[in-house]
């Protein structure tokens, strides 16, 4: 059914000249590795150097894409890396939960979060870029900023609209927090970007 629709958009006679479906392209798998000392390098020249010596450590070929996406604030002087690599590197250290620097070795994990906006609590953007008028609170649901929630409970907006758009099916908890990593509707997020990462 997807060829048919791509093909039917890509042959149309007024579509044709203004859009070209295709189908997207599956991305390759993310890594984050915990604790990277933050150093006084240029950027780019500190990526190059950290990546170089962690393939020669590991034995990494230079076939194998490895490239670093960003990076989060860990704890005190270190950073947490979100690097993309390749399938077949995905494949090589499955299993595995260190990768070698040098004389030393740096935790990692599979990274797979979806991005979330922190105003409206929903996916797929960020706040920077958010077009909703109030704010929510990640506390209670309220239309406001959870600085200043007084709730004495937590309930997950995401979840409740969930439960909402359900009617009269199956329902899921909205005990918890709407940044909370065990959110039913976070993890389905997560397991739906799990299925376009290219693992082969």
């Amino acid at each position: 059914m997807v060829h048919v629709l791509e093909q039917a958009i890509n042959t149309h006679g007024n579509l044709m000249a203004v859009w070209v479906a295709r189908r997207p392209l599956r991305r390759s798998p993310r890594i984050m590795l915990y604790d990277v000392p933050v150093t006084n390098m240029v950027r780019e020249a500190e990526e190059a150097a950290f990546l170089q010596k962690l393939r020669s450590s590991n034995s990494f070929p230079d076939s194998m894409d490895i490239r670093v996406l960003f990076r989060k604030p860990g704890r005190g002087p270190f950073q947490h890396w979100i690097l993309s690599v390749a399938p077949e590197l995905s494949s090589a250290i499955k299993g595995t939960n260190r990768l070698i620097f040098g004389f030393g070795s740096f935790k990692f994990r599979e990274f797979l979060e979806p991005t979330q906006c922190y105003k409206c609590l929903r996916f797929g953007h960020l706040r920077a870029t958010c077009s909703a008028l109030k704010e929510l609170c990640t506390k209670c649901s309220g239309d406001h900023s959870y600085r200043v929630c007084t709730a004495a409970s937590v309930a997950c907006s995401r979840c409740m609209e969930y439960n909402r758009r359900r009617g009269t099916g199956p329902k899921v908890r909205t005990d918890h927090s709407a940044l909370s990593v065990r959110c039913p509707v976070y993890l389905r997020e997560r397991d739906e970007m799990g299925r376009y990462v290219n693992y082969v």
